[in-house]
């Protein structure tokens, strides 16, 4: 079960209701001066409730406001899916959201096949490799537009100061991302024209398709990610000038806010904008609708990417369905763990102590292979040179064992929950009786599905 609805009422809200509402009395007479938010959830219900009526479970969103320092209180609604036993209900009807596998879009180097080819660094910023210059958008969230900002051609790069340097600074994940795929010896601080050539020396980095330049959206990010990006941030454009527009025309906010609850509703109905094999909302045949929890670790995976080693500390590949979802429907490591705010993954440190990092930071250590541990006697086994093999920057080498900064668990944790339970030598004989049985039961259903099929086709005759 993913944690939609904690992540909804502690971040989720106030991020909508402040972009949407953020200057919307800019064009009009009247003014805004106090909002504020409740969220106004109904008794609890069961699933079946909401299935049975046809109805959608969904949290109910009040916005309270004032005008023109007036102290009347005056409020609009809009409403939000609600997660319920791991689903979501959309008019009766279950809507699976899964963790989805998808293109990260920052840091990204384009040089060959058509288009642009270009460095980009970000949604903001650009090196055009063509005409040699770097191309910055500047963002004004009050009036909800970009401006065609700065060209600054390659020989000024390095000679920016004071403002204009300061929107050449890269972000803390850039920064480690550049010092992972690139190979960096350094943490680079700023774009420069060292980190261009960086760049352009590795070539483009869409043949070699890393994990590194992938993105795993938990559904709170996913569902964060359409309202506000997805369709070059179409949907919110769109949404947030009908708003606009009625407070222009009328002075206020309108009592429904239709734009938000639509917008929210089309996401987890799926939308004619989602790309073919992005979709992260299915509904896998013959689920167990007492059970649907049991898809919190699963990610789909689209069409378009091929599974590759790089992927395999975060996806199982083995544990996929055996229907027409294969490949696209996998498990996610028991190492690995999804959050709003990026992919965490367990580690040893060097007392062998189990700890959880940030993945970035684990790809950017030197990471003791598991061929050079004794994990009974909990140490590192070096070879006769006093060397260990390490996992650096997706790459492996040989290093001092003094060297190491972390100690990778056993490769079991390279297993998603449902394979570790498999019964290898290493389990217990109450594991192997377990798998014993489930096994029984799946023959069992085989055979009455078969019976059921002879009889129906006598009948048929």
């Amino acid at each position: 079960m993913s944690n939609f609805n904690d992540y909804l009422k502690n971040t989720g809200v106030k991020v909508i209701v402040d972009r949407f509402f953020k200057g919307a009395d800019l064009y009009s007479k009247h003014k805004i001066s106090s909002i504020d938010f409740e969220i106004v959830d109904e008794p609890p219900q069961p699933a079946s409730y909401y299935i049975e009526n046809q109805l959608t479970a969904s949290h109910k969103i009040k916005v309270l406001y004032t005008l023109d320092d007036n102290p009347e209180i005056l409020y609009s609604t809009f409403e939000i899916p609600k997660e319920i036993d791991g689903a979501f209900i959309i008019e009766g009807a279950y809507r699976i959201a899964t963790n989805k596998l998808s293109a990260d879009y920052d840091c990204r180097i384009q040089m060959s096949g058509t288009g642009e080819y270009c460095i980009n660094f970000d949604y903001f910023r650009r090196y055009d490799i063509k005409k040699n210059i770097l191309k910055v958008k500047r963002y004004d969230s009050l009036t909800n537009t970009i401006d065609r900002g700065l060209e600054i051609p390659y020989d000024k790069i390095d000679s920016q100061i004071g403002e204009k340097k300061e929107l050449l600074k890269l972000t803390d994940r850039q920064s480690k991302k550049f010092q992972i795929k690139l190979d960096l010896d350094y943490a680079p601080e700023y774009i420069t024209t060292k980190l261009i050539q960086e760049c352009l020396a590795f070539g483009d980095d869409r043949l070699k398709d890393l994990i590194i330049d992938k993105r795993i959206d938990s559904v709170s990010t996913g569902f964060m990610q359409f309202m506000f990006r997805s369709n070059n941030g179409r949907n919110y454009i769109m949404a947030r000038g009908r708003i606009n527009n009625y407070f222009t025309k009328y002075g206020k906010l309108q009592d429904e806010i239709s734009a938000i609850t639509r917008l929210a509703f089309r996401f987890f109905k799926g939308s004619q904008e989602t790309k073919a094999g992005e979709a992260n909302l299915q509904v896998p045949p013959g689920i167990n609708a007492i059970n649907l929890e049991s898809l919190g670790s699963k990610i789909t995976i689209p069409d378009t990417v091929a599974y590759n080693t790089t992927m395999a500390d975060l996806i199982d590949i083995a544990d996929t369905p055996n229907n027409q979802n294969i490949g696209k429907q996998n498990s996610l490591t028991v190492s690995a763990h999804i959050t709003d705010d990026g992919v965490l993954f367990d580690v040893y440190d060097k007392e062998f102590k189990k700890i959880t990092i940030q993945y970035l930071d684990y790809l950017n250590s030197k990471v003791c292979a598991s061929e050079y541990v004794d994990y009974k006697k909990l140490e590192i086994k070096p070879n006769e040179n006093g060397e260990v093999e390490v996992k650096y920057r997706m790459k492996r080498k040989m290093v001092k064992a003094d060297e190491i900064d972390l100690i990778d668990l056993h490769p079991d944790y390279r297993l998603s929950t449902t394979l570790r339970r498999i019964p290898f030598l290493n389990f217990t004989d109450s594991k192997r009786l377990m798998e014993s049985i489930n096994t029984l039961k799946c023959w069992k259903i085989k055979i009455l599905i078969s019976i059921r099929q002879n009889r129906f086709n006598d009948y048929s005759k």
